[in-house]
Parts: structure tokens; sequence; C-alpha cells
């Protein structure tokens, strides 16, 4: 489904709305993804593959994060920046992003990102530096963990390239859970993604914030994850909540 031009936005539409019509997150965005907003995404889409240009991660992986978060037992949402920019040469081409948020789920072969993101919750967490996460993050998901990106895609190899496209979305998105959820625990990760604190309503959640694992990576230094993820749980519990096993 990458080659958009093939197929009309309104037939991805269609594709797209039967995916979120089957998780627990229909009622709060059936509407926005089978309306006119969501139709103008997928147009984008298919101008950017006329113009020869490729994105990922597939278009059928965009709803991964809804798909793998139960909506009822949502209790942290982590906002990255870009998905990963890039293909993984095998026997057959695969993307490396696999539509969660830093999970490699597809590849299992962990993102330098992701290994700042171990390391930090192996010092932090755990107090044990032989720490290992999986990189499948679907772990998470599956605790209340919604995975996102401030792009649900980006243009193969040039990260930073679609945040225009999916602002939309991701506001619509935030106010929406403002109007019908609390307690949520929002982490941060980047300049980017901190640009949307001022959409969440931080009266009835908490915001996180800290740099994306991505500079670390850059710089060979350990991340400084500003303790997000025991501050996440600490919240979560005062809550009554169970925590999430990191």
């Amino acid at each position: 489904m990458n080659n958009l031009q093939r197929i009309s936005a309104k037939d991805v539409q269609i594709k797209l709305t039967d995916i979120i019509t089957e998780t627990s997150w229909s009622p709060l965005l059936r509407s926005f993804i089978s309306g006119i907003d969501f139709e103008e995404i997928i147009e984008q889409l298919i101008y950017e593959t006329e113009q020869g240009k490729r994105f990922v991660p597939k278009i059928k992986d965009v709803l991964n994060p809804f798909k793998h978060c139960p909506y009822d037992d949502l209790k942290v949402i982590i906002i990255g920046q870009d998905p990963y920019p890039w293909l993984f040469k095998s026997e057959k081409e695969l993307t490396v992003a696999d539509g969660l948020a830093f999970s490699c789920g597809y590849t299992m072969r962990k993102q330098p990102s992701l290994d700042k993101i171990q390391e930090a919750i192996g010092r932090t967490v755990y107090n044990d530096p032989e720490y290992l996460l999986t990189p499948d993050l679907k772990i998470w998901a599956d605790q209340g963990v919604l995975l996102l990106n401030s792009a649900f895609t980006t243009e193969l190899n040039k990260p930073g390239t679609h945040y225009h496209i999916w602002k939309s979305f991701l506001v619509y998105l935030i106010d929406t859970l403002n109007y019908n959820k609390q307690d949520i625990v929002y982490i941060l990760l980047g300049k980017v993604a901190q640009q949307l604190e001022e959409l969440i309503d931080d009266s009835k959640n908490i915001i996180l914030k800290a740099q994306h694992p991505a500079a670390a990576s850059y710089n060979k230094t350990n991340w400084d994850c500003n303790d997000v993820f025991n501050k996440a749980n600490a919240y979560i519990a005062n809550k009554n909540k169970e925590i999430i096993q990191w």
C-alpha cells in the first residue's frame, strides 16, 4: 500500500477506518479517520509518492499504536519525533519502523535510540546494567502505553519531512483525550514533541519531558532521561493503577 498513487485516497481511508473500527479507540477516532481532514492527510501522502518519494512506515502500519494499546487501559503516552526513516536490507525489504514509536518489532534489531532508552531504564528503574528490553515494544503497548511519533510517517531517509502532514491528527487526538480522559502521563521526548505541550490539559494529566535519546546516541553519551520512567510509575501508582513493567 506504499504505492498510493495506484489507489484512491478514499480506498485507503476506508481500509484505515476499518482498522480503527476494530479497536477500542473507535468511538474517539473513527469520525476523524473517516472524515475530510484525514482524507487530506492521505491525499498529501499520495502527492508525495506521485513526486517519486517513498515514506515509512507502510500506510497499513500507521494506526498500530491504537491497535496494540487498549483505550480503556491507557496510562502513558510517549511522543517522540519521527519513525525510523530507513529500510532494513534482508531477504525481503522491511521498514525498520513498525508504527510504534521506538519499536523495532519487524527487524528485532534495536536501533540506537532504543538502546539508549534501554540503558536508561536499566540504570534508573532497575539498577541493572544487564537489563534487557525486547526490540518489540508491543509489551509496553499491551500495558497501556501509547507509542506515538510527532509524525506518523516520514520520507525515506529524510526525517522531519511529514510533521505538517500529521499535525491535524495529533491536535484532534490530544483535544479528544483532554475531553474524554484524565490521569494520563504524557512523556514528551525532544523539542518537536515538546511543542505539543501547550495542547495538553495539565490540570487533569501530568507532563514529563526529556531530550530525545537520538542526541545521546549521536554524542555517544548516557541519555539523561530525567527519570521519566520512575516518575510515570509513581504517578500511576498514586492513582491506584498497576504500574508499567518497563
